[in-house]
Order: C-alpha cells, then structure tokens, then sequence
C-alpha cells in the first residue's frame, strides 16, 4: 500500500456551521413581579416589599394608586412565593392620604361611592390577607394613609414619624378609618384622636398602641423587613390561623369568643399531632 504524501494539496473540508441553539423560555412573571410606576414591587427572602412611588404628592392615594395596592395584596396573598409583606412609601413621607385634587373633582353621587367603596376596599386588605401585612411608616401618615397603616397586622414607623386624622379640619368625618383606629386604640381615645384632627408623634403613638415598633429615622423600611422575614420563617398556616381567630375574636365576644378559640385550639392540636378528627 502506497504512503500518502504528507505534502501533497488537500481539499479543505467544508466549515460546519455552528449549531443553533434555542434560548431558554423566559420565566414568566409571578403575581407580584408586577411593572408599575406607582407602586414599586420588590421581591426577597418571601418578603414583597409594596412601595408607595407618588413621592411629590407625599404618596397621596389616588384612585390608580389605592387600587394597585389592594391588587397588590390579593395577588401576593396568593403567591407561594410570597410569606410576608411590607407596605412602605418613596420619598419623604409613608402617604399623606386621599388626593384631595380627585377628591374635589368628586363631585356626583355616582362618583362619591364608587371612591368610598374604593378606599374601605383598600383598608380591609390588610385584615382580609392571610399573611401578615406590616407598615413601614415614616414622615407623615395621615387620614387614610395612616388608615391604611394601622390596618396592618404590624405598625413600624421611625421616631420622627408623624401620624393623624386631619378630616375633620375640611367637614369630613374620618368614618372609614374608624374601624381600623377603634380596634387599635379603643372607642375614646380614637373620638380623641379624630375629634383634635392632630397629628401625634411615633413615641405617643407606640403609647397608645397605634404603632408597635419605633426605630431609628430613617430606619423603618428596614426594620419592617427584619420583622416580616422573621414571620416568614414561621409556619405559614399557624400564622393564618392566628390571624383569622383574632379577626374573629374581634366580632364576638364572652362565650362565642372561646368557643372560636376552643375549636381553633382542637383543630391546630389535631393537625399537630396529625390525627383524624372525629
């Protein structure tokens, strides 16, 4: 047999083409990975941080920003991804209530309720949501911003926080942000409260139990985040339960109540102990 001739010319071989590859499917996005310019979503450790972003209007509730949040909540009350969550506000302020500007643009009777029915929404989200909801307030929360804070399971404001029910200054009664404070804070000193339509400072209001936590300025997003992490870690349906037995303790009261708490109690215990109840 012949030896090839090293020296000899050979063809090139055709170049391969490299071959195509596919990307990979995007992820879609989850209940909470929401693009907003009103209301910033942040998503880490099972926290969803929801960041009130009007902060040249003190984070106002306008009729678009107060639906985003209750939205908000729904959506991340049902994501499993989601444990706890933090409501917060951009800027100097935590909200300084309902937009007055679409306030008095509200002029018809139509209009009036359909706002009424929009914010008493808002402010039962909080309560409605099975996982915990925390505020983290700084600068002002007023009205039913302050309204939408104290309806959160866990208060965080910073000390230098200011918080109020000025209604009554413009003829209005605070009506819907009195459920929220007389649970909080009991039927006279919320009379109190509303009737000087003045603000109080983070420390009065830690006193009064309108807020639980008060930190360093600046701090309260922070801090807020340190609680809801520490509840995230927590047997999600413990803390469920926990939150639908004080919500139902709240409407009764005397033998009713413990007959709630009796049967939670029984319920926790059996699935603890994993038996079949009988």
């Amino acid at each position: 047999m012949a030896l090839l001739d090293s020296s000899a010319k050979r063809k090139p071989s055709p170049r391969r083409k490299p071959p195509v590859r596919s990307k990979p499917p995007a992820h879609p996005k989850s209940a909470t990975a929401i693009d907003d310019p009103l209301l910033l979503h942040d998503l880490a450790d099972g926290v969803l941080t929801l960041t009130l972003n009007r902060p040249d209007k003190n984070n106002a509730l306008s009729r678009p920003l107060a639906e985003a949040i209750r939205k908000a909540i729904t959506a991340a009350d049902r994501n499993r991804d989601v444990a706890a969550i933090v409501i917060a506000g951009a800027g100097k302020s935590f909200c300084a209530g309902a937009d007055t500007t679409e306030l008095r643009e509200t002029q018809n009777a139509a209009a009036i309720r359909r706002h009424a029915r929009l914010t008493a929404d808002l402010l039962q989200a909080p309560r409605l949501a099975r996982k915990p909801v925390l505020a983290a307030v700084q600068g002002y929360a007023l009205g039913a911003g302050c309204g939408l804070a104290v309806a959160c399971d866990i208060v965080v404001a910073d000390r230098e926080a200011r918080l109020g029910y000025p209604e009554i200054r413009r003829g209005i009664v605070p009506a819907l942000v009195m459920p929220g404070l007389v649970r909080r804070v009991g039927e006279a000193r919320a009379f109190a409260l509303a009737s000087r339509a003045e603000w109080i400072g983070s420390p009065m209001a830690r006193a009064i139990g309108l807020v639980d936590i008060v930190c360093a300025p600046g701090h309260a997003v922070q801090a807020a985040q340190e609680q809801a992490r520490h509840l995230a870690q927590q047997d999600r349906t413990v803390i469920a339960e926990l939150k639908q037995l004080l919500s139902g303790l709240a409407r009764r009261s005397g033998s009713d109540a413990m007959e709630t708490a009796y049967r939670l109690n029984v319920r926790m215990k059996l699935r603890g102990a994993k038996a079949k109840p009988t």
